[in-house]
């Protein structure tokens, strides 16, 4: 019963914190990762893993407020909500952010954990595409800036991990 939602909890799972075939989980490129190393941009024009984790929380949120129900909520592309500028760099603000990112995928989990499959089929609040699609692109955004995570970790000349 509800085999499709159990699988996208699985990929959230995976991608998240898990072992991933396609390389790192989005925890496990974080993980050491201090304040001032997430704040530097060592590829020119290129985000700071604070950035990219920040706007990986932008776009999570979205996903809880449109399952929670939330017609208004939007994020223009682009904008300061897309992309939200980074406060004074220190180690407290970045542990904050992480803890962030830990609370925002338990939340994903526990709304999903009482959702039928029938649910993925309904249209998002205020949007033209259904919760399947919206589910789906959240794992695709997670992987996709997992991707740019790790290209950063590698031009900071960090351990592997």
């Amino acid at each position: 019963m509800n085999k499709e939602i159990q699988r996208i909890r699985f990929s959230l799972k995976i991608a998240y914190n898990g072992s991933p075939w396609h390389g790192n989980s989005l925890l496990n490129l974080v993980k050491g990762i201090d304040y001032q190393q997430a704040n530097q941009r060592p590829i020119p024009h290129a985000h700071s893993i604070w950035e990219l984790i920040q706007h990986i929380l932008s776009w999570r949120e979205f996903v809880v407020r449109k399952l929670e129900g939330d017609a208004a909520f939007d994020i223009e592309i682009n904008s300061t909500e897309d992309w939200t500028p980074t406060q004074a760099p220190i180690e407290a603000r970045w542990q904050s952010v992480l803890s962030e990112l830990v609370a925002n995928q338990q939340v994903i989990l526990e709304i999903l954990e009482s959702w039928e499959d029938a649910q993925l089929d309904e249209l998002v609040p205020g949007k033209e595409y259904n919760f399947y699609t919206l589910l789906h692109g959240i794992i695709e955004h997670d992987i996709y800036h997992s991707g740019q995570i790790a290209l950063v970790r590698k031009a900071l000349q960090l351990e592997k991990v």
